[in-house]
């Protein structure tokens, strides 16, 4: 569609072409990118159409989230100064999370709603992000917002629970 990416620029490298995309003023929530040989596929993903604040008592209505509550499984997270585990705490929070969405209007999807890891079990860390990526990716999401409650990194001051921290990937996303 050209009126969304009004300028295309090729430019031969000594690793390949790079494509360089002008989007002008294009509002964009995101992109896939797939190879489909011989092509590669670019979608591009145009922010969703939500009514306005206080115009609906479903604000979120129609858009696709899915939440992450960080680690699982055999990954426990940090521990809190209870003995509660990051894992556990990232799920009640994600559940809770779920539920206020979904009212709000939101479609929700989680990578996982047990203590398990969304990966098989015994892979690489690299392997279970993507795993909660790709749920994500399947469910057609708009919204990534992956939940931790970690700890301070230090051993000095006894890895004891830091705070609350949500990871989103995407700039528009920090607004929800």
């Amino acid at each position: 569609d050209p009126r969304r990416v009004p300028l295309v620029r090729l430019e031969p490298g000594e690793h390949g072409v790079r494509v360089i995309l002008g989007l002008g003023s294009a509002r964009l929530w995101g992109y896939q990118a797939r190879w489909e040989a011989p092509d590669l596929v670019l979608t591009l993903a145009a922010p969703p159409v939500l009514p306005r604040l206080g115009e609906s008592i479903r604000p979120l209505e129609g858009l696709r989230v899915t939440l992450d509550p960080g680690h699982g499984g055999d990954d426990s997270g940090a521990i809190g100064r209870d003995g509660r585990l990051e894992k556990d705490v990232n799920l009640e929070v994600s559940q809770a999370l779920r539920q206020d969405l979904e009212e709000a209007g939101a479609q929700v999807t989680m990578t996982r709603d047990s203590d398990c890891s969304v990966a098989a079990p015994g892979v690489s860390a690299d392997q279970e992000l993507g795993a909660r990526v790709r749920v994500a990716e399947e469910a057609g999401t708009q919204v990534f917002l992956s939940i931790h409650h970690n700890a301070r990194a230090s051993v000095a001051e006894g890895r004891v629970s830091h705070g609350t921290h949500l990871y989103y990937f995407h700039p528009q996303s920090r607004v929800l």
